[in-house]
């Protein structure tokens, strides 16, 4: 049978396009008549095994209405192998008749190669699935592309990368007439359903598939799929993987790239979705053994619904989801050449988990990896121009680029299949086997972000918590957010430290710059030998803004919000880490700037000595500062205080140093004899009041100290 069909030219599709405008004349999609071989079939059931048949007799149940579903009722249970059950397939091989007609060239004719196929499911039969159940559902191949048989692999491998010529079924000329309303009442009567898939079917082929059954072929655009819609693999619990997935290979496929051109690729897909796996040791749940994912709600399918055996112990990984685009731009037109390598992709974990072992935690929660990233090659030749007259010539203009460049997968749309005919969403759709769940990219430009949280605790003994958080944009350059937290001892022989901080690189409001944050604390407690408590807190910014971090949700529940309050607004957390525009204290002094602040305190001996103390310093455009302020508490001596001020500005030296208070005593003997000590030194050589840093007093002139003991300070 012969037929009339658009042919889109895959990779020389572009310079058809150019051409065509040039001269007029719509070159692409271009007509072309070809004879077609196809084969079909429909409601097909199968078995490869051993002891076969697995079903025989009659088929009187099973069907939705408790009739026939095609599907022999009874089994052997003697049957080794796999089944497969509710198989529809359409194929269909189309020539052209000019390279069939020519005498010697019809055995190196190229042939147009579409087909459909879908599987209910396939499964392992003939094995206790209690021992070992191997599963797959919902299984779709999808298939239009081109071929040349005849050319050898390596030829027809260059074909499929530079993006082979393909059928557009809607706009054949042959096909795009075609309804499955045959009498046009805009009602589907049952008859007319050939694929049973319950809508009006157009603009395609209708392969024949036996009976009143078909197969529709719709394909508009070259592509090679396979998608399963749930599969399962369980080993008696031991071994535990379900997913749905999809690998699809697609080329001359349209995309915008981030510095606007429009252009095709050659792609290849591969799409995850809810993916489960553990390895490890069943327990009992009920009356039967189970691993860490089991099937709850008896629905037939592991899924985020189904409940956890928490007791089953090993190592689980919980609802993955992955969406990797790999695609290759080649594209030789009138204006010269394009190449371009591109990666796109996103992967998301829920968690990643040590399960069942009492005592012991180690999960990692909310793991995401984001890519967006390429890089693209072009040799300009020239291009076609037409002047005033309408005549047409070519203008040469030899140049040569090579730009990191991206997929804006933002441009791009997708259907969803619940949504109305006509309604799309934004964004590029990596399909995954379940066609309500696909992964959706909506990257414009560079992109790489790592994002996670971790736990770990061994009996109580050994602690460690942690986020952390990596992105690299385009826009905004880098940010690095990281909180950890680590344990080890209990009791009062342990060690503590901490750690938070921010590393931006970039460009903020228009200006470029990089502003750094890192607080540092640690703690030991020896018992009554010695306890030390010691905080940094060093801070950079060249930006002369604010750099506020906003937290994200699923950091919050195991930080700290006392680090990201603002204590000015008491009754509500903010959860914003902030890098100030200007240094602590110092709120006239802009531009860039270094500071590092610390803190600490030193126990020996159950008070025997005590030390407490912090410093500052500050390096600015605006000057350079250095403060400090201690105090020493000795037996049989009272504490004793200090604190000093020492400051360089374009003006001259400031500063200030004070020991003690005036009065104050350093040793007293039962009032009988005592030593007081007070040294007060100033110094300002700038030609401004300069506010330094002095010891506190109460309305008595004795020092005022905080819970611990420690000397406050004030400005002066």
């Amino acid at each position: 049978e012969e037929f009339n069909v658009a042919v889109d030219a895959g990779g020389l599709a572009p310079m058809l396009d150019q051409l065509g405008d040039a001269t007029g004349v719509a070159l692409n999609p271009f007509p072309l008549k070809v004879t077609a071989l196809t084969l079909g079939g429909a409601n097909l059931t199968g078995f490869a095994g051993v002891g076969g048949p697995y079903r025989y007799g009659a088929d009187l149940t099973g069907g939705p209405t408790g009739g026939p579903d095609g599907i022999l009722d009874s089994k052997n249970a003697g049957s080794v192998g796999l089944e497969i059950t509710s198989v529809d397939f359409g194929l269909a091989i189309m020539t052209p008749t000019l390279a069939a007609s020519i005498p010697g060239l019809d055995k190196y004719a190229p042939k147009f190669i579409s087909a459909k196929a879908s599987v209910e499911s396939a499964s392992l039969v003939g094995v206790d699935p209690s021992i070992l159940e191997v599963r797959a559902e919902d299984v779709e191949i999808n298939i239009n592309t081109f071929v040349i048989p005849k050319a050898g692999p390596e030829v027809n491998a260059a074909i499929q990368l530079f993006g082979p010529p393909s059928i557009n079924y809607k706009e054949s000329l042959a096909f795009k007439e075609y309804t499955e309303d045959s009498n046009g009442d805009r009602v589907l009567d049952l008859s007319e359903d050939r694929n049973q898939n319950g809508k009006i079917d157009s603009a395609g082929f209708m392969v024949p598939a036996g009976g009143n059954n078909g197969v529709f072929l719709d394909f508009t655009e070259e592509i090679v799929q396979a998608k399963i819609g749930y599969a399962e693999i369980n080993l008696a619990g031991f071994l535990q993987l379900t997913a749905s997935m999809a690998l699809t290979k697609k080329g001359s496929e349209h995309v915008t790239l981030s510095n606007g051109e429009e252009t095709i690729v050659t792609s290849l897909a591969l799409g995850i979705n809810d993916a489960n796996g553990f390895i490890g040791v069943p327990t009992m749940v009920g009356t039967k053994l189970q691993g860490y994912f089991y099937d709850s709600n008896n629905d037939g399918r592991i899924d985020e619904r189904d409940a956890k055996n928490t007791s089953a112990v090993g190592l689980a990984i919980e609802n993955l989801d992955l969406g990797l685009v790999l695609a290759k731009e080649l594209v030789v037109d009138t204006t010269g050449i394009d190449i371009g390598v591109y990666i796109g992709g996103r992967a998301t974990v829920d968690a990643i988990k040590l399960s069942g072992v009492p005592g012991a935690t180690l999960t990692t929660e909310d793991l995401a990896l984001e890519i967006n990233t390429g890089a693209r090659f072009s040799l300009g030749l020239g291009q076609f121009v037409k002047d005033a007259s309408g005549a047409v010539s070519y203008a040469a203009n030899l140049n040569v680029s090579l730009n990191l460049t991206t997929i804006d997968f933002s441009k791009s749309t997708w259907v969803h299949p619940d949504d109305a005919e006509g309604v799309t969403r934004s964004g590029y759709a990596v399909a995954t086997g379940n066609p309500r769940e696909p992964v959706v990219l909506d990257y414009s430009g560079q992109f790489l972000r790592v994002f996670g949280k971790a736990k770990l605790d061994l009996f109580d003994f050994v602690k460690l918590d942690g986020a952390l958080d990596f992105q690299l944009s385009e826009t905004e350059g880098l940010t690095v957010f990281a909180d950890v937290s680590a344990a080890i001892g209990t009791g009062a022989f342990s060690m503590t430290s901490a750690a938070t901080g921010l590393l931006v690189i970039g460009e903020r409001n228009g200006t470029a710059g990089a502003a750094l944050r890192l607080q540092l604390e640690a703690g030991l407690d020896l018992g009554p030998v010695a306890k030390l408590d010691a905080k940094l807190d060093l801070t950079l910014n060249t930006f002369g803004q604010d750099i506020i971090y906003v937290v994200p949700e699923t950091f919050r529940e195991i930080l700290d919000p006392a680090k990201f309050d603002d204590p000015a607004t008491p009754e509500v957390v903010e959860w914003e880490y902030k890098i100030s525009a200007t240094p602590t204290g110092k709120p006239t002094w802009t531009g860039m700037y270094v500071q590092l602040l610390g803190e600490g305190n030193l126990d020996l001996l159950s008070g025997a000595l005590k030390l407490q103390g912090d410093f500052g310093i500050i390096l600015s455009e605006s000057g350079m500062e250095l403060g400090i302020n201690a105090t020493l508490d000795l037996p049989l001596l009272n504490p004793l205080d200090a604190t000093g001020t020492l400051g360089i500005v374009s003006g001259g030296v400031y500063g200030s140093l004070q020991v003690g208070s005036p009065g104050q005593k350093l040793l007293d003997v039962a009032g009988v004899f005592s030593i007081e000590a007070s040294v007060l030194l100033q110094i300002n050589t700038t030609s401004t009041t300069q506010t330094v840093k002095t010891l506190k007093l109460d309305a008595n002139k004795e020092i005022m100290r905080d819970a611990n003991g420690k000397a406050l300070v004030e400005d002066s």
